[in-house]
């Protein structure tokens, strides 16, 4: 899940246990999608920055800095976990 002061929070329901894995003072996050394999969640805001982070390492894995007029608002990766779209507006 992901707040509004922008960190993404990992939430384990079968042993109620949350942790952090994204905090940083950025724009509003838009959009979040979690790898159906890979310790990886894919983040993207309202200023058009799009990162992959490894929730296991807590590390970047990669990034990518959209027009600045653009925001992401929708990313989702394929059931094979492959990047499927990335939408801007």
């Amino acid at each position: 899940m992901s707040t509004v002061n922008s960190a993404v929070v990992h939430v384990n329901a079968k042993k109620s246990k949350s942790q952090i894995l994204v905090h940083a003072d950025c724009k509003p996050i838009r959009a979040v999608a979690c790898h159906p394999n890979q310790p990886a969640v894919a983040i993207g805001n309202q200023n058009g920055i799009l990162k992959v982070w490894d929730y296991k390492k807590k590390e970047i894995i990669c990034s990518r800095v959209f027009a600045t007029e653009k925001q992401i608002q929708c990313i989702s990766f394929s059931s094979q976990g492959k990047p499927m779209r990335t939408l801007t507006v």
